[in-house]
């Protein structure tokens, strides 16, 4: 048995701006709906690596499916439980600070517990939790499953797999269009 987990895409939207903690909350719901950057296409490693996939899932936000596509892959399951781990969104008129700044501020506050306006982070732990589960239920039917998707999930995904006795990299993919390859042997 096989899984594929697969970084989406660049997506097309500036990264380059400073935004009060509002403005990132509405930055957000941009890159949500942001298609692939086009100037950065998939890699031939990539490309090669999920040509023999048997059954691909991807999320419902528009990069994991242009991704997919670019890849060469219909998805033949699209599901919003494979969105992205939802990050804090609070209406802090200030400071104005990088979105860099603030992805990282957001994600490491998020792990320590605060989860203004999105889901707490033992939600979003047991969301992967049942996403690995599910690919790994599908990887027991089909052989090899491809996952297109998001940077935070794929990481607490990946995490769940090694936890339940797939091997695969030490480190979750974190480049786009980057993957990683997890196996187990089948289960008697």
């Amino acid at each position: 048995m096989t899984i594929l987990l697969i970084r989406h895409g660049r997506p097309d939207i500036r990264t380059d701006q400073c935004r009060t903690a509002s403005g990132w909350a509405e930055w957000v719901e941009h890159y949500d709906r942001a298609g692939l950057d086009p100037a950065l296409p998939p890699p031939a490693e990539t490309l090669a690596v999920i040509r023999d996939c048997r059954y691909s899932v991807c999320s419902s936000l528009p990069r994991s499916q242009e991704s997919a596509t670019a890849l060469g892959v219909t998805p033949d399951l699209y599901d919003a439980a494979f969105r992205e781990l939802e990050m804090p969104r609070p209406g802090w008129r200030t400071p104005k600070l990088p979105l860099t700044v603030w992805l990282f501020l957001f994600r490491l506050l998020w792990l320590l517990g605060y989860s203004a306006r999105c889901e707490s982070v033992s939600d979003g732990k047991a969301r992967a939790q049942t996403c690995a589960d599910r690919l790994a239920a599908l990887a027991a039917t089909h052989g090899t499953v491809a996952f297109v998707g998001h940077g935070a999930l794929i990481w607490l995904i990946a995490r769940h797999l090694k936890a339940t006795g797939w091997t695969g990299p030490r480190k979750a993919p974190r480049q786009h269009w980057g993957f990683g390859v997890y196996r187990r042997p089948p289960q008697p």
